[in-house]
């Protein structure tokens, strides 16, 4: 049998039967299979005559709907490489870059020749020690998690990503539609970003500078908007003139709740004794800065304690289903919800907190 006995078929064509005669033929000294996405690797071995029309390589795409639950779990459980038994950072930092392109509205897919310098110098910055800044792994490898696809490049003519091959096609890869869709969520987004940073990033000395880095400093708690700086210990930061815009809260609803709960923490159920009386904070639920622009209004408002209010912003308790206060680390049982009867809650609010709380659970590693 040689090159020139290769047939194409118009239609789909049962492989047993075809595969029995092959077998029965004297002259046949071996029998080599190639999928269809091989095509081209072997087409120029054929005769011009026989050779089919090429066309560009579609893109590599996992069909896979998810849930945002499905979705935050595919980013929690990911297939990473271990460097001196510690799992490199490549992709949680890839896709979390990935997140803060899409929250300025940025295209879905990346073209290699953005990826590239963009992602490498985050890799370089927080890989950690002894780690090498190779983009191109986590630009390719991420399409193992099913959200996460890349076009311009077949799977089977690549056996490992190489820079070199990625610089002269230029694909491109970022998001798969279905999770770009979820990801457009804000309530999404954040429970993905936490379960990230929790999950993946927790050991990065700076997690606030690399939210910074990403463009997603808004998302590092539930009251949105904030402002994070970096400072050398033992320098005295400079200081210049700045325009901020800060949101415009009602002093006379802060007042308000403090005074129907008598000061008292909804959380933890204590009251903090200063020398001049006692003292609590108004917490919005639902923050009012970007991106979570929440209403300033009393059903979105709870009277807490420093310690808890820093807590609750920060992702750390929430209130759970059954009016529990719980700890994300095991879900701990804290304390019983107090609630006031001149006191509404929207609890809308409450289960939209408690869905971003669900994510910061630390989870044993796997390598599926």
């Amino acid at each position: 049998m040689a090159l020139a006995d290769v047939q194409v078929l118009d239609s789909p064509y049962p492989a047993a039967e075809a595969l029995r005669q092959l077998c029965n033929r004297d002259d046949l000294r071996s029998l080599t299979l190639v999928p269809a996405e091989q095509y081209e690797s072997v087409a120029n071995l054929l005769p011009t005559g026989q050779r089919l029309a090429t066309r560009a390589a579609p893109a590599v795409r996992h069909k896979i709907d998810v849930s945002a639950t499905e979705l935050v779990q595919r980013v929690t459980v990911l297939r990473r490489h271990h460097l001196d038994g510690k799992p490199s950072r490549h992709q949680p930092l890839t896709l979390l870059w990935a997140i803060g392109q899409l929250a300025v509205d940025a295209p879905r897919l990346h073209p290699w020749h953005v990826f590239k310098p963009q992602v490498g110098e985050l890799l370089a910055e927080f890989g950690g020690e002894g780690s090498s800044a190779t983009p191109e792994f986590p630009f390719w490898h991420l399409r193992r998690t099913g959200v996460w696809e890349v076009d311009g490049l077949e799977p089977g003519t690549i056996s490992k990503p190489r820079a070199g091959l990625f610089d002269s096609a230029d694909p491109r890869a970022g998001f798969t539609e279905e999770a770009y869709r979820r990801l457009r969520d804000v309530t999404v987004r954040t429970r993905v970003i936490n379960a990230l940073r929790v999950r993946h990033l927790a050991d990065i000395e700076n997690n606030h500078l690399l939210l910074e880095r990403v463009g997603l400093t808004d998302y590092a708690k539930a009251s949105g908007a904030g402002k994070f700086r970096a400072e050398s210990a033992g320098q005295l930061p400079a200081r210049q003139q700045t325009t901020r815009q800060e949101v415009d809260r009602c002093a006379t609803l802060a007042k308000q709740v403090k005074a129907l709960h008598d000061n008292t923490c909804q959380l933890c159920g204590k009251q903090l004794m200063l020398a001049d009386g006692f003292h609590s904070e108004a917490a919005h639920i639902r923050g009012l800065g970007q991106p979570h622009c929440g209403p300033d209004v009393l059903s979105n408002l709870l009277c807490l304690c420093p310690n808890c209010h820093a807590q609750f912003d920060n992702f750390a308790v929430y209130v759970d289903e059954d009016d529990v206060v719980r700890h994300v680390l095991g879900r701990k049982y804290l304390a019983e919800f107090r609630r006031h009867p001149e006191h509404e809650i929207d609890d809308d609010h409450l289960r939209r907190h408690r869905e971003m709380c669900e994510t910061t659970e630390a989870v044993p590693d796997s390598d599926r």
